[in-house]
């Protein structure tokens, strides 16, 4: 029981069972324990065992423990993020369905082609192979869009099991060929018929990521490709032919480019601005994304007021076939950012590239920029008034034998350009396209 606690010193005497022990402890200790149970209890139990340092061994432990409990939450929040995050196994296994899915369709397709064709059908055609298809229950007829049937070109969409797969051939290949668009927000290529813009009064493009309530918006209208869920992709404007039109295209998530881009923004004599990014006037970077894009004929082709231009590393180019004329007459074009997916190793035709881009200072090709497919590229720099550096990349390392480079600077002034090139195809440009003495200035790169 307690005894005696003095409050008016600093050293107090406690009488416990099993001894007296003396406390020192400086405040006011009679009023932390004076009268009160709980606090002699407590003070009992640790004096019991004062000489063997429990009390200090107990707090230990609860750190300790503390600690043990801390580093399982972090253990479990990283296993939770590994199971069920973005890149999560659960995510990673979705995704694997999913191609395993859209592969099997794809395969289908393709054999149910070449049944076709091994039973001897002649002049197959998209539209008698889509017939058949529709015949065998493949797909159904509500899900058939016909997209393009022109003298030189035919392309069908299917929609099977919630994805779009297109078939296409073009005149003279004898051949059709079957590919999986996905479930995406794809913009058709003549998104501006229907409507009374003139695109020679455009003065500016933005890409969103975002459709908002369109529902007060007067001058709106779906511009989604065909066979895609309406709405998905949408495009509203301002303006007027005197003032100039400004375009905003959006979609929930990136806007995809269609597989055909000819033509898509060419004669725009007027658009300054083309973007996906408001702070960014000139770049393509966020939410414009051409990975199903084949064609690029004439993409660009006159936008004469346009001064810079960054295409992005979501302009991917990884299936693009035809480059011709792309950037042609973009008088006031200074430079040209070609991105990080910017690739040409599937490319035929490059053909008045930049042609008349008579501003243009410095274009750099870079090391994804491949010729081993090219057959022409005439006329491919040709009427370029104040070129100051140009970086062919690797331009000419690999090339086909027949590779016709006819006109590829003419009327280009180079003798203050600074040529820059590979070593491994120094001596075939020399030969086939400007020599080494015309250059204002050489490097020569391995």
């Amino acid at each position: 029981s307690l005894a005696a606690v003095h409050t008016h010193t600093h050293t107090h005497t406690v009488n416990f069972k099993g001894g007296e022990k003396e406390l020192l402890k400086k405040g006011r200790g009679a009023e932390i324990f004076s009268g009160s149970n709980f606090g002699a209890q407590n003070f009992n139990n640790c004096g019991q065992n004062l000489d063997r340092g429990s009390c200090n061994s107990k707090g230990i432990t609860l750190i300790a423990l503390i600690i043990t409990i801390v580093i399982m939450l972090i253990l479990a929040g990283i296993t939770i993020n590994l199971t069920l995050g973005e890149n999560g196994i659960f995510q990673k296994a979705k995704l694997a369905k999913g191609q395993y899915e859209t592969a099997s369709v794809q395969e289908r397709l393709e054999l149910e082609l070449a049944a076709m064709q091994m039973e001897g059908q002649t002049g197959l055609t998209v539209e008698t192979y889509v017939d058949q298809l529709r015949e065998k229950g493949v797909v159904l007829q509500e899900n058939i869009f016909q997209r393009k049937a022109e003298a030189n070109e035919y392309e069908t969409a299917l929609k099977i099991e919630d994805l779009i797969y297109v078939v296409y051939s073009k005149l003279g290949t004898n051949q059709i060929k079957i590919y999986c668009e996905g479930r995406e927000n794809i913009m058709k290529l003549d998104w501006l018929d229907g409507t009374d813009i003139d695109r020679v009064y455009i003065k500016s493009i933005i890409f969103e990521n975002k459709i908002p309530d369109l529902t007060n918006v007067l001058n709106k209208k779906d511009i989604t490709a065909n066979g895609q869920k309406p709405g998905s992709v949408m495009c509203w404007w301002t303006g007027n032919d005197a003032e100039g039109y400004n375009i905003i295209i959006g979609a929930n998530g990136d806007v995809i480019a269609p597989r055909n881009c000819a033509y898509l923004f060419a004669g725009m004599h007027n658009l300054e601005t083309i973007s996906s990014n408001v702070d960014n006037p000139v770049s393509f970077d966020d939410n414009f994304n051409t990975k199903v894009t084949t064609n690029m004929h004439r993409m660009f082709e006159g936008c004469s007021a346009l001064q810079n231009i960054n295409l992005g590393d979501k302009f991917n180019t990884k299936n693009v076939i035809n480059m011709e004329w792309l950037f042609r007459g973009c008088s006031s074009l200074s430079s040209v950012a070609l991105g990080n997916n910017f690739y040409t190793e599937r490319i035929r035709n490059l053909a008045v590239m930049f042609q008349s881009c008579t501003n243009l200072k410095k274009v750099d090709l870079g090391d994804r920029f491949s010729t081993k497919e090219v057959t022409s590229c005439v006329d491919m720099f040709a009427y370029i008034s104040n070129l100051e550096e140009l970086n062919l990349g690797n331009f000419g390392v690999e090339r086909q034998p027949n590779l016709n480079t006819g006109g590829i600077f003419y009327g280009t002034t180079i003798s203050n350009c600074k040529l820059i090139i590979k070593n491994s195809a120094k001596d075939w440009f020399y030969a086939n396209c400007k020599p080494r003495e015309n250059w204002g200035s050489v490097e020569e790169i391995d």
